[in-house]
């Protein structure tokens, strides 16, 4: 299947989305979620004139909400949830279409694929590349190998000197969200059996237990 420009563009930002609420601070900043949110503008800069100010009747009554329970629990508003929230709309403006479950469903798919491809890679090197494994300035605990792969260094088994995967996630265990989310479709898509077996083995090698529940879930 062919992907044009304006499908890797839908893609990645659903992937600056994901890695900008679930990923490791790799910015190494304060407030890095702001960072992604400008990168998303750029890349869907065309989405600005979708929008709508009938949005904002749902928008702006989210945030104030927000705004009042934590006024309510005498605690600081975090702003990132209202940055998460901008990032969001911004993102789904793209499927403001005629089409969009299809092309919704399409994208994610794509993306979820690749990720499950990905986590193979780590899988790889976890048995035959520890030796290329690197500490990093994001935490003393993660392990990486070109800044593409990431691992950290406890909760997996002796074997693998503990390490575990934890692909663009800040955990494993939230990794494998995305991969248990990709089995699910896989299902649902009827896919061939080997990417089915694939996308198992994948979500097995993040060591989560939550993972493994939520895969037996999936698969019974």
């Amino acid at each position: 299947m062919l992907i044009n420009k304006t499908q890797i563009s839908r893609i990645l930002s659903l992937g600056i989305l994901f890695f900008s609420g679930t990923g490791f601070n790799i910015l190494k900043i304060q407030g890095g979620i702001v960072i992604w949110f400008f990168i998303l503008i750029i890349i869907n800069f065309k989405n600005i004139k979708k929008i709508k100010i009938s949005d904002f009747l749902i928008l702006l009554p989210l945030v104030l909400i927000l705004i009042i329970f934590f006024s309510l629990k005498k605690a600081e508003t975090p702003y990132f949830l209202i940055v998460a929230i901008a990032s969001s709309y911004l993102v789904l403006l793209n499927y403001r279409r005629i089409d969009a479950k299809e092309i919704f469903y399409v994208d994610i798919s794509i993306l979820l694929r690749f990720y499950m491809y990905y986590t193979l890679v780590h899988i790889i090197f976890l048995f035959f590349g520890q030796t290329f494994f690197r500490p990093t300035y994001v935490g003393s605990y993660y392990k990486q190998i070109g800044y593409i792969l990431w691992y950290i260094d406890s909760g997996g088994p002796s074997f693998f000197n503990n390490h575990r995967l934890c692909g663009l996630a800040w955990e494993p265990g939230i990794w494998q969200m995305f991969l248990n989310m990709n089995l699910l479709m896989m299902f649902y898509a009827k896919r061939k059996t080997y990417e089915i077996i694939l996308s198992i083995i994948a979500i097995i090698f993040t060591f989560s237990t939550t993972g493994l529940v939520i895969l037996i879930f999936v698969i019974f």
